[in-house]
């Protein structure tokens, strides 16, 4: 937005140069001992004053603008970049009908069954059903760990509490690439003295729809939990503790690795 000022400037410079010279040599004639050397200097001088000028400005000119560099925010890392991406995604509607469809990573326009992802068959257009961050096992790897607080909106009294999810084994399973069997501990620590209820689950990973969903090993628990991996990463997901039985919603919290 500056340089329009720059030409202008030099423009005008331009002409006092030429107004210059002219007064000179009016001087000079009158004077009647006219010295084209002299002459010459004094415009070399000019010149190198005008450019000095020139340089000076641009100079500022520059260090305003790393001024406002520096106040610019840092470019996101891309992590946060997939996060703002799933968020956008969670929020638009999508072609995907049904529950048991998949919407193919990074094709939102193309679906398949969440039995075709991960199986070894490029199902989607691009591939996406089985690229990398699709069919990567990390998120159910034994000895990971999710936790949150949660908060109780019915079944019981609790206020809110820290919830631990620590997967302890996982399988693969025999015909059906698109999901792996999971066992976990689920740890509720109920009050604020950090008395824990912990119990053990078994259940499965669907890659097609992100979801962990994990049930009580019989007589151990009421509740079952659900994580929903939405976010763009494998670090960050929505639960949900419900009852077993009627599968309604008592809790929910944000589970993160970190």
């Amino acid at each position: 937005t500056r340089l329009p000022a720059v030409n202008q400037e030099s423009s005008t410079a331009a002409m006092m140069l030429r107004s210059l010279l002219l007064l000179l040599g009016v001087a000079y004639m009158v004077a009647g001992d006219f010295d084209p050397s002299a002459a010459r200097e004094k415009v070399f001088e000019y010149r190198v004053r005008s450019q000095q000028l020139h340089i000076e400005d641009l100079e500022k000119q520059i260090g305003e603008l790393e001024e406002e560099y520096e106040k610019l925010s840092d470019i996101p890392d891309k992590d946060t970049i997939d996060e703002l991406k799933a968020r956008v995604s969670n929020l638009e509607p999508t072609d995907c009908h049904g529950k048991h469809t998949h919407q193919c990573h990074g094709d939102p326009g193309h679906c398949v069954s969440d039995l075709l992802v991960c199986d070894g068959h490029d199902d989607c257009p691009n591939g996406g059903d089985e690229d990398d961050f699709t069919c990567d096992t990390e998120v159910i790897h034994p000895g990971r760990s999710y936790s949150g607080r949660a908060t109780w909106e019915s079944c019981k009294p609790f206020g809110p509490h820290n919830v631990i999810v620590t997967i302890v084994g996982s399988k693969p399973t025999e015909f059906f690439g698109a999901f792996t069997m999971v066992r976990a501990v689920v740890t509720l620590e109920v009050d604020d003295d950090h008395h824990a209820k912990s119990f053990s689950a078994k259940g499965y990973f669907s890659f097609g729809n992100r979801l962990l969903a994990l049930v009580p090993e019989e007589g151990t628990s009421q509740f079952a939990v659900s994580c929903k991996f939405n976010h763009g990463d494998k670090d960050t997901a929505d639960c949900k503790v419900v009852e077993r039985v009627s599968l309604h919603v008592c809790a929910r919290f944000r589970a993160t690795t970190k």
